[in-house]
C-alpha cells in the first residue's frame, strides 16, 4: 500500500495529534497454519518513534496477507474476485445467486476474506463459461 495523502493521527504516548512517518516493513504471520510473508505499512509517530494505529492501514494490511494467503493456495484474490464479478456486469447479490451462496459472503471475500475451494472452483468457471450461467458473453 503506498499512501498518496498524508495520515494524521493522534500519538497516545505524545498525546497530540501528529503526521505520521510511513515505512513498508516484511511482516510475517500464520493463516491457517501457513506462515505468510508480506510488506505492510507501517505508521510512526515522528517525534516519539512509537508505532501509530490507523484503522484503514491496518486493514488493507490484513488483506493483502490473506490475498497472499490465497495467491500461494491457488485461490482468487480479492481483486480478482471483483474484477471476475464487474466482467459480467454483476451485483455482489446477482453473483451470490448464480453460485449459490450469500450476497455476504461475496462482500467479505472481496474484502479479503478467504473463499472454500467449490466457491472459488465456481467463481472460475462463470468466468471461464458463463454460458452456464444463462450470462452472454
Amino acid at each position: 500500500m503506498i499512501l498518496k495523502e498524508k495520515i494524521i493521527t493522534y500519538c497516545l504516548d505524545c498525546e497530540e495529534d501528529v503526521e505520521c512517518l510511513v515505512r513498508q516493513e516484511p511482516f510475517s504471520s500464520k493463516i491457517k497454519g501457513m506462515e505468510i510473508t508480506t510488506i505492510d505499512t507501517n505508521l510512526y509517530c515522528p517525534k516519539c518513534g512509537g508505532k501509530l494505529f490507523y484503522y484503514a492501514v491496518a486493514k488493507e494490511n490484513l488483506k493483502n496477507a490473506y490475498d497472499e494467503y490465497k495467491r500461494l493456495n491457488g485461490l482468487l484474490t480479492s481483486d480478482e474476485i471483483i474484477a471476475i464479478r464487474k466482467k459480467y456486469h454483476l451485483s455482489q447479490t446477482k453473483l451470490a445467486k448464480l453460485i449459490r451462496c450469500g450476497a455476504k459472503n461475496i462482500a467479505r471475500y472481496e474484502l479479503g476474506a478467504i473463499q472454500d475451494k467449490p466457491i472459488d472452483f465456481l467463481i472460475r468457471i462463470l468466468d471461464e463459461h458463463p454460458e452456464y450461467f444463462g450470462i452472454k458473453h
